[in-house]
């Protein structure tokens, strides 16, 4: 009885052991992807620009009912396992994120997409500087209007200054300055409000 006994044990381990084993064989199914990024764009004076990536933007189906895990890289770059979350600082430039969700057997779905990062270049990072002083009172509002103005003329700041008429300084321009000067204020937002003020004739009866 006890040979008898051992022997159905050994033959149900060896039957687990095979059924295990096929089933592994034959998992040759990679992870259906339901859901993934898209491509990306950013226009911005803060470089570089962060990017994170993180296993919950994607929505897999795999059929061993197992988490796929992820592999990314930028680019030629070698793919990494991210654990939950990783952030990619860019500098300006276009990139292709290029990742695998690969499950337990090794089986891969790829997937890819754009990143793209645009600089805004309204002014060189040193004209913030002025603006500081503007927002000290070391300079008068008056001169920093020149100081615009002669900057424009001589292609520094980037922005349209035509306009016409005899419009005001908006009564929040100095406060925005100073969001401006801090980071608050992107250069896309401050480069609107010269606009708007130049379209309304701000620039008009500035001279240096």
């Amino acid at each position: 009885m006890t040979m008898k006994y051992l022997g159905l044990v050994g033959l149900a381990i060896l039957s687990t052991f095979l059924i295990t084993n096929a089933n592994a064989q034959t998992d040759t199914l990679p992870p259906l992807i339901l859901k993934s990024p898209h491509d990306y764009e950013v226009t911005t004076d803060r470089l570089p620009h962060s990017y994170k990536i993180t296993t919950s933007n994607f929505v897999v189906v795999d059929d061993s009912g197992k988490t796929a895990n992820l592999y990314c890289g930028i680019d030629s770059e070698e793919k990494d396992y991210i654990h939950s979350s990783r952030s990619y600082n860019l500098l300006a430039g276009e990139y292709t994120m290029n990742c695998e969700l690969r499950d337990s057997t090794g089986n891969a779905s790829p997937v890819s997409w754009q990143v793209n990062v645009f600089a805004d270049d309204l002014a060189p990072v040193w004209v913030k500087s002025v603006g500081g002083l503007y927002c000290s009172d070391i300079i008068k509002e008056g001169l920093y209007l020149k100081v615009i103005k002669y900057l424009n003329d001589a292609g520094v700041m980037v922005f349209d200054i035509q306009g016409s008429g005899h419009g005001k300084v908006p009564d929040n321009f100095k406060s925005n300055t100073c969001e401006w000067k801090k980071g608050s204020l992107s250069n896309s937002g401050y480069k609107i409000i010269l606009e708007t003020m130049a379209s309304n004739g701000v620039f008009q009866n500035v001279s240096y």
